[in-house]
C-alpha cells in the first residue's frame, strides 16, 4: 500500500484518524480540531497483503464516492481512501449514510471495514463508534 486514510467521528465531537505511507501508520483521536492522542507504529508487508484481501472481500473498490444523507445534518462523517502499490485506488465519504445501507446505520461491510482496519493496526476495538 502507497496510502490509507480513514477518519470517522462527529465535525464537533470525538474522531478517530488513521493515516498510513508505505509502512508507517499514524493514529490520531481527535476532539473537535484537537488532537488528543496520537501514536504512530510500522506495518509489516503480511499485514498489509492480509488487509487489502479483505477490502477485495467487501467489494470496496465498487464503493460510490459519496453517501449523505441531506436529511441529517449532525452525526457520523466517514472518509476512506486508499491508493495501493498495483494502482488501485478508492475514495469514498460519506455523513450519516453508509455503503450497502439506506438507514443512518453503519452497514455490515461498513463495520467489516473497521474491523479490517483494527486488524491491520492489531488493534481490536481501536475505532469506538459509542
Amino acid at each position: 500500500m502507497d496510502k490509507l486514510y480513514f477518519k470517522i467521528g462527529c465535525c464537533v465531537g470525538k474522531s478517530f484518524i488513521i493515516e498510513m505511507h508505505y509502512n508507517k501508520i499514524i493514529y490520531s483521536e481527535c476532539f473537535g480540531k484537537f488532537t488528543k492522542y496520537q501514536k504512530s507504529f510500522e506495518i509489516d508487508t503480511l499485514r498489509q497483503e492480509n488487509f487489502i484481501k479483505s477490502l477485495d472481500i467487501l467489494h470496496v473498490w465498487s464503493w460510490k464516492q459519496s453517501y449523505i444523507n441531506p436529511n441529517e445534518t449532525e452525526g457520523l462523517q466517514w472518509e476512506f481512501e486508499i491508493i495501493c502499490k498495483n494502482g488501485e485506488k478508492i475514495k469514498a465519504s460519506g455523513s450519516n449514510r453508509f455503503p450497502d445501507s439506506d438507514k443512518g446505520e453503519p452497514s455490515s461491510s461498513f463495520l467489516s471495514l473497521i474491523s479490517s482496519i483494527e486488524n491491520l493496526v492489531n488493534c481490536a476495538g481501536l475505532i469506538n463508534l459509542n
